[in-house]
């Protein structure tokens, strides 16, 4: 009876997530993005936080600087998710841990996206209005600006994070079929679901967006550019641009309607998904360091001195040439 009991209930598990013969590569495929992302992140945003906080005194480190704080608290929490994945098995599923998870996940996601918009705003008054921003852009305003997006992101943040854990139809730890086909709440889960895109993605990207383009217009007027501008600016564009293709999956996926013949698909596409998101942790470092110049003649010698010189923003480059020279 009870060896009955146990076949039923892996079979129900197997059917409500993916196929036995596909779970042991998805689950190794997790813990190893989990394990990197963790491992870099933490390593990468350590020395970020370093760098910006102790050695720069920029208002641009300033805005890196949380940046770096929030990717670094969300990969402090990515063993949560190593740990849900290895206990996870067909016949068992930690939900508890996965809460943890996706309190983290989200916190992670509205923040980096709202420092990444501050930066681009921050960049395009720079440059358009350089006699403004040179007596108004100082660290005091932007150390306020920060406190304020992190209260803001906390407030946007709470509501989806109290769903997430009141509510099993609207959490990425059940199947999104079973939220699509129940009728009673799938209003508010669709609801909800473009709010979170719209609020946590949409509008602030397309504030990015229009930033740059102001930049850009701005810029091509100008002859003449530095090369560490150039730099500056290659670094923030792959930012972004890694940003929308770690998190631009993950806010649309969930839209999409699922037929409970294709659930397990839908699983491993959305786990995948969640996988790639929380990447986005790890790369920005990464980043910052490939895209100075001579990195390859410099990386083991003076990694410090390649993120410094990431964070460094135009006027800063300017005087020092003339200090310099």
């Amino acid at each position: 009876m009870e060896a009955t009991d146990y076949n039923q209930s892996h079979e129900n598990y197997t059917d409500f997530f993916v196929s036995p013969s596909v779970f042991p590569y998805l689950k190794a495929f997790c813990i190893t993005c989990y394990s990197f992302t963790f491992i870099v992140g933490i390593v990468g945003n350590g020395l970020v936080i370093w760098i910006a906080g102790f050695k720069m005194k920029t208002v641009g480190a300033v805005w890196f600087l949380n940046l770096a704080i929030a990717d670094f608290l969300c990969c402090l929490f990515l063993p949560f998710g190593i740990a849900e994945w290895s206990l996870f098995t067909l016949t068992y599923f930690p939900e508890e841990l996965c809460k943890i998870s996706v309190m983290t996940l989200i916190l992670n996601m509205c923040s980096s996206v709202y420092f990444l918009t501050v930066i681009s705003v921050d960049r395009c008054v720079s440059v358009t209005w350089p006699i403004w921003a040179k007596l108004r852009r100082t660290r005091k305003l932007a150390h306020i600006i920060s406190g304020m997006v992190w209260g803001l992101c906390l407030i946007l943040s709470v509501p989806f994070i109290a769903f997430h854990n009141l509510h099993t139809d609207f959490s990425d730890c059940s199947e999104k079929s079973e939220q699509f086909e129940n009728s009673s709440s799938y209003q508010l889960v669709k609801t909800l679901r473009h709010a979170r895109f719209a609020i946590m993605f949409a509008l602030p990207f397309a504030a990015i967006l229009v930033s740059y383009g102001l930049l850009f217009l701005k810029l091509k007027k100008k002859r003449r550019r530095s090369i560490q501008s150039q730099q500056s600016y290659q670094i923030l564009i792959a930012v972004v641009i890694c940003f929308f293709i770690c998190w631009f999956p993950y806010y649309t996926w969930p839209l999409v309607p699922v037929n409970k013949a294709k659930h397990q698909l839908d699983n491993l596409i959305n786990e995948i998904c969640i996988c790639v998101a929380y990447m986005n942790s790890c790369i920005n470092p990464i980043l910052y360091v490939f895209f100075c110049r001579d990195f390859k003649d410099n990386l083991i010698k003076s990694i410090p001195a390649s993120l410094e010189k990431a964070f460094l923003d135009r006027s800063d480059v300017q005087s020092i040439e003339e200090l310099s020279g």
